[in-house]
């Protein structure tokens, strides 16, 4: 075993997000482990010639930026554990948990891409619950911009069929963010269903999205708008829940 650095002590006190092991086939650090912490830092621990060794400092590394490092390498093998108490994911589901307002904190620019998927298909009352609130004009296009930027993302990931058993599929960095609760493109279609509810002009703004409105156009001919329509029914309950509840 290689010396014990100082650095170990840095450690305590970081809450864990992610663990990453990554076993080269080409390198001297044949066998890599990264404990991945939700203040975006990292550490790393690897083998040396059948020693163990460690940074001598934490990285500013988050788990999505890691990964793709790692996989840039020739005959890379990384694996992701990634811990399922973040914040994102620990919001509760269902209307009565939605308004108590779990995301009332949340900012257009606080989640990313792939954190945005996950709570427009798995929890979509709570995001509805936020976006229903009144926000000033730059807040607003913030949330339009990071769910344009989201739907974006989902198709430049995956082919329009795909959609439909994605949550089938491996379970990469991306998908194990996302983690779709059903079918995909019918869980957001009730999502922009309600959106086009309780914030009509966050709807009609991000309609004009050109990923916003690609996925419109084919899943919405393909479905005849029930999904869509269904999310609409959904809004209109959540808005008078919300009324009855002051």
């Amino acid at each position: 075993m290689g010396r014990v650095k100082e650095s170990l002590e840095r450690l305590p006190g970081n809450r864990l997000h992610a663990v990453v092991f990554c076993r080269n086939a080409h390198s001297a650090r044949r066998d890599q482990l990264f404990l991945v912490f939700e203040n975006g830092t990292s550490f790393e621990f690897w083998t040396d010639k059948g020693a163990l060794s460690m940074a001598s400092d934490l990285d500013r590394e988050d788990a999505s930026s890691l990964v793709s490092r790692l996989r840039q390498v020739e005959g890379a093998e990384v694996h992701l554990a990634e811990s399922a108490e973040s914040e994102v994911h620990s919001i509760e589901s269902g209307l009565d948990a939605a308004l108590r307002d779990p995301l009332k904190h949340l900012d257009g620019q606080d989640v990313s891409s792939e954190e945005l998927l996950y709570l427009a298909a798995n929890r979509t009352d709570a995001l509805l619950v936020r976006l229903a609130a009144q926000m000033p004009h730059e807040a607003l296009q913030r949330w339009v911009d990071a769910l344009s930027a989201a739907f974006a993302s989902l198709l430049q990931r995956c082919a329009f069929d795909e959609m439909y058993s994605l949550y089938q599929g491996p379970r990469d960095s991306w998908l194990s963010i996302v983690q779709p609760s059903g079918v995909l493109p019918a869980q957001l279609e009730m999502f922009l269903g309600g959106l086009s509810i309780v914030n009509e002009r966050a709807f009609q703004l991000l309609e004009r999205r050109a990923a916003v409105h690609a996925f419109l156009v084919h899943f919405g001919s393909n479905t005849s708008r029930h999904y869509l329509d269904a999310g609409q029914a959904e809004g209109r309950e959540l808005l008078e829940r919300m009324n009855q509840s002051g």
